[in-house]
């Protein structure tokens, strides 16, 4: 089961503010806390154990969501979107 993309989304544009807040200030003990609970949310979410692979598990899953190749019910969001082959990316012809 894959979690939400637009919960992922967010809490990925959070992780990168916050890591950029903790690059410009690494003594501010609040970012870096704050940083630590973003990182482990992602990790749990994306049920990863470390924070580089749920990172790129996150990116990977917004990125296939955004190009429309994954669903959250199994079935094609948008009943009228065109069928595709499956793995392909490639729309099917009709046969005239």
């Amino acid at each position: 089961m894959l979690p939400d993309p637009g919960t992922i989304g967010a809490l990925l544009k959070r992780h990168r503010a916050l890591r950029r807040r903790a690059l410009a200030a690494p003594e501010d003990a609040t970012v870096r806390d704050e940083l630590d609970d973003a990182t482990y949310t992602l990790c749990v979410l994306m049920g990863r154990r470390n924070a580089h692979t749920a990172l790129r598990s996150a990116e990977l899953l917004i990125g296939a969501e955004w190009l429309g190749t994954t669903t959250r019910t199994g079935r094609d969001r948008n009943p009228d979107a065109p069928h595709r082959f499956r793995g392909t990316g490639t729309h099917r012809r009709s046969s005239s």
